[in-house]
């Protein structure tokens, strides 16, 4: 039973990797492009450093960020839509390795995209010869870069909530951004008064 539960389970979280292989590889080309354009538009004059360490770090977040986004309707709501999901239930699997499957799937997705678009931005971005801003220079610290990835980490349980509730993609997604503004509003009122930025050298 163990061995056909390991099984099952490596087949749905097959079936999951192959549902949102397109979104990943749509973030990581997203990340590369843009983060080559706006070192390209830095190279030749056009952009200030400043600008360019802006760009930089904005497209750091996007692409991880997006995925985060976009994961648990494409995992959740887009089965439901074509009946998929449905059709799983009929199968002698527990509902709770459906869901694990999808988590799972979902987190390495995000993982892999943060190192990719970590990566490229240091090869592309990081190298810079302006000093940032204080903003900026937090964002990149160690306590910066915790909190980017936990709200990044809360952006995607929001959207599997939203999406078991809705099963719709499209609505599911719509619901995230309030709920997700709902967060960060209740967890900085929880956490006023601690000083983040206390770490970073200015």
């Amino acid at each position: 039973t163990s061995m056909n539960n390991t099984s099952a389970m490596k087949r749905l979280i097959w079936k999951d990797v192959v549902t949102i292989k397109s979104l990943v590889w749509s973030a990581v080309v997203f990340s590369a492009a843009t983060n080559l354009l706006v070192f390209l538009l830095w190279q030749s004059g056009e952009m200030a450093g400043a600008t360019f360490v802006g760009w930089t770090i904005a497209l750091w977040c996007i692409a991880p960020n997006f995925v985060a986004l976009a994961a648990p309707g494409m995992l959740i709501g887009t089965e439901e839509e074509a009946g998929t999901l449905m059709w799983l239930r009929t199968l002698p699997i527990r509902w709770q390795q459906l869901a694990d499957a999808k988590l799972l799937v979902a987190l390495g997705a995000l993982a892999a995209v943060w190192a990719v678009s970590s990566v490229v931005a240091w090869i592309l971005g990081f190298g810079w010869h302006s000093n940032p801003s204080i903003g900026d220079r937090f964002l990149v610290s160690p306590p910066g870069v915790l909190a980017t990835a936990f709200c990044s980490l809360m952006l995607l349980l929001t959207g599997f909530c939203t999406a078991y509730l809705i099963r719709s993609p499209l609505l599911g997604i719509l619901l995230v951004i309030p709920a997700f503004i709902v967060e960060l509003v209740i967890l900085a009122n929880a956490m006023r008064g601690i000083d983040w930025a206390s770490g970073v050298n200015l």
